[in-house]
């Protein structure tokens, strides 16, 4: 997978509009599924973080 022409680094910088090849969609999309489960869990496991102050 690589960058294509177009990408584009917006304003707010923790966005960026991006064009990719995808080359094999099936891994792709095993990939993608992946980093969502990844970020899931992550968030679960901030969200449940007891305060340390009350």
């Amino acid at each position: 997978m690589r960058l294509k022409e177009g990408s584009v680094l917006l304003e707010n910088r923790l966005k960026m509009r991006t064009f990719v090849y995808v080359q094999n969609p099936s891994v792709f999309r095993e990939c993608m599924d992946w980093k969502h489960k990844d970020i899931q869990e992550k968030w679960e496991e901030y969200c449940d973080l007891t305060p340390a102050v009350d």
